[in-house]
């Protein structure tokens, strides 16, 4: 069973002695290196347990939103450090809602 992992980001050390934890997740999570972003992880359905039409089409799906987010991006001028910046601004406003 898939472990839903609600951590704002974990250090890559973490990341890594944890990786089996993080591969069953089923929340994305931000991977940072001395406090710095350095990734995200964000977990697909797996496919096995997927039957293989359905693993490739989801696949097809994923590769598509990134083909699309990414011309998105550069027709707008955004950077890759932008949307980390805008990201972890919504999670500070989030985390200040919840307070």
């Amino acid at each position: 069973m898939a472990t839903d992992v609600r951590a704002d980001h974990v250090d890559v050390s973490e990341f890594r002695e944890n990786l089996d934890h993080f591969l069953e997740s089923t929340g994305a999570v931000r991977v940072t290196r001395d406090g710095e972003i350095i990734g995200v992880h964000t977990p697909l359905p797996r496919p096995n347990k997927l039957d293989d039409g359905k693993a490739d089409e989801h696949w097809a799906k994923y590769e598509e939103l990134q083909r699309r987010l990414l011309a998105g991006m550069e027709k707008n001028g955004v950077t890759e450090e932008d949307l980390m910046r805008d990201v972890e601004e919504l999670q500070r406003r989030k985390r200040a809602i919840r307070r």
